[in-house]
C-alpha cells in the first residue's frame, strides 16, 4: 500500500470507461422509486462502467470528488482545491482525503494516469465467460451464468445422467496474477467448503454435493435452491402478515444457532446470504467468509462483510474499513438483530450515504422499534425486545447467544409450526 506522501504526489484520473449518464438516458422503470427520487433531486448519481456494465449509486460527496479527477491531477492539487472551497488549510483535510483516495483506488473508480490501458485489458479479460449455455463441464450441462466476480463464476447447471439441477461454483484461477495469490485463493476456496461440509446436516443449510480441489481445476457442486434472496422476498411481498415474518425470523435464528453449536461462525450474515423457497423455507448460503470458532492451524482468517450489518466493534469509521480479525458469535448476534429488524419492518435499521454516516449510525443510533407492522398488526413485546437487545452497542449487553435469542420467542415458532401457513 502506498504511503500518504506517495498518494499526494502521484497523478490520478477517473477512467474513461466510467461515466455519469444524463438523467434522460436512464430507464427509470428499472430503478426503485426511492432511488429515482434521489436521482431527480440530485441527492444521488448513477456511475456507469461501459466495459462490464457495472452500475453504482453514488452520493454527491463522492461525485464531487470524482469530478475533480475528470482530467489527470495529483491528489495534492485536488486537496488544495477542496481546501479553498471549504476555506481551510490543506493540512486539515489531507489525512481524510488520502484515506478516501486509497479507498477509491481500491475500488477502481480512480486510477493512476498511466494505468488506463492495463485496466481495460484486465476488465476485458475478467469479462470473458469461460462457459456458455450448453457447454458440458465434468458431467454437468451449463444452463446459465448466475454470478460472476473477480474470483469465481457461479452457474446453474443440470447433471447429464439424472437431470438434477445444481449450482456449479468455479474458481477463476487464471485471473490470479502471482503464484502466491493463486495459492492463497485456492486455499481459501478449499477452506470454505471444508468448513461447510463439516457442519452437521440441517434443513436450512445449502448442501455441498461435491468438491474438486485438483491443481488447476477447483470447483464445487451445490444444492440448487429455487426461490429468491431474503432481501428480494421481503421487498417483493410487503403484505406478509406478522406470523409469516416471525416464521422467517425463527428459521433464520435456528440455522445460525446450528452453525454456532457446530463451532462455526458464518462471517457474512446479511439478507442476500439467505434464500427463501416458494414454501417459505429459509436456506443459508455462501460460506466464503466462514471460520471455525477455534481456528485450525493454517486457517485463513476472514474479515469484512456487508456494511449495513456490521456491529460497532468491527468497524473503523475514520479509515473507511472494517477492524481486522474473524467474526465472533457476539457479532453475529448483532447481525441477526439487524436481519430480524429487516424481516419485521421491511427496511434496514441503519442507513447512510457515506461510510462515515453509516458508521456513525451503527455506533450511535438506537433504531426505533415501532409497536405495529406496516399492516397495523401488534408486534409481540418479546419480538421487540429481541430486536432491541440483539443490537445493543456493547457486545456484553446483547443476548449471550443466538440460542438465547431463539429461546426468547420459541413459543411463537412452536405455535406457528402447528398452524398451516397462509398463501401469499
Amino acid at each position: 500500500m502506498k504511503t500518504p506522501e506517495a498518494l499526494l504526489n502521484d497523478t490520478y484520473m477517473v477512467p474513461s470507461y466510467w461515466s455519469f449518464p444524463p438523467l434522460e438516458e436512464i430507464n427509470h422503470m428499472s430503478i426503485p422509486a426511492e432511488q429515482w427520487s434521489k436521482l431527480q433531486n440530485e441527492e444521488a448519481f448513477l456511475f456507469f462502467n461501459q466495459i462490464d456494465n457495472k452500475v453504482l449509486l453514488l452520493n454527491p460527496t463522492i461525485k464531487t470528488f470524482l469530478d475533480a479527477f475528470k482530467s489527470p491531477k495529483t491528489l495534492k492539487k485536488v486537496i488544495e482545491e477542496f481546501a479553498e472551497i471549504q476555506e481551510c488549510h490543506p493540512a486539515e483535510i489531507a489525512g481524510d482525503m488520502a484515506v478516501f483516495t486509497a479507498d477509491m483506488l481500491e475500488r477502481g473508480l480512480i486510477i493512476e494516469e498511466n494505468a488506463q490501458q492495463e485496466n481495460i485489458e484486465k476488465i476485458t479479460e475478467y469479462d470473458a465467460e469461460p462457459f456458455v449455455t450448453g457447454d458440458v463441464f465434468n458431467g454437468y450441462i451449463i444452463q446459465d451464468l448466475i454470478v460472476r466476480n473477480s474470483k469465481v463464476d457461479v452457474y446453474l447447471a443440470q447433471k447429464k445422467d439424472n437431470k438434477q439441477q445444481v449450482v456449479v461454483k468455479v474458481l477463476r484461477t487464471a485471473l490470479f496474477n502471482t503464484p502466491e495469490v493463486k495459492k492463497l485463493e485456492k486455499d481459501k476456496f478449499i477452506q470454505e467448503f471444508k468448513i461447510q461440509k463439516n457442519i452437521d446436516e440441517h434443513p436450512h443449510i445449502c448442501k455441498v454435493l461435491e468438491v474438486n480441489a485438483e491443481v488447476d481445476n477447483h470447483y464445487a457442486i451445490l444444492e440448487y435452491i429455487e426461490g429468491m434472496s431474503l432481501k428480494e422476498f421481503v421487498l417483493t411481498y410487503p403484505n406478509q402478515n406478522l406470523n409469516e415474518r416471525i416464521n422467517l425470523l425463527c428459521q433464520m435464528l435456528s440455522v445460525i444457532d446450528h452453525l454456532h453449536k457446530n463451532e462455526v461462525v458464518h462471517g457474512d450474515i446479511h439478507y442476500k446470504n439467505f434464500m427463501v423457497t416458494p414454501e417459505q423455507s429459509i436456506k443459508i448460503i455462501d460460506f466464503g467468509f466462514a471460520n471455525n470458532v477455534e481456528c485450525e492451524e493454517g486457517e485463513y482468517i476472514h474479515f469484512g462483510g456487508f456494511r449495513q450489518f456490521i456491529p460497532p466493534e468491527r468497524l473503523d469509521k475514520n479509515a473507511f474499513q472494517f477492524v481486522e480479525g474473524k467474526s465472533e458469535r457476539t457479532s453475529e448476534v448483532f447481525q441477526a438483530g439487524v436481519l430480524a429488524y429487516f424481516i419485521i419492518y421491511g427496511k434496514l435499521p441503519f442507513e447512510g450515504f457515506t461510510w462515515k454516516e453509516l458508521a456513525e449510525q451503527i455506533e450511535n443510533k438506537n433504531p426505533e422499534c415501532l409497536p405495529l407492522t406496516q399492516l397495523g398488526e401488534q408486534i409481540p413485546k418479546e419480538v421487540l425486545h429481541l430486536i432491541h437487545k440483539s443490537m445493543e452497542k456493547k457486545p456484553q449487553n446483547r443476548f449471550p447467544s443466538i440460542a438465547d435469542m431463539l429461546q426468547s420467542i420459541q413459543h411463537y415458532w412452536i405455535k406457528l409450526k402447528e398452524e398451516p401457513m397462509p398463501e401469499n
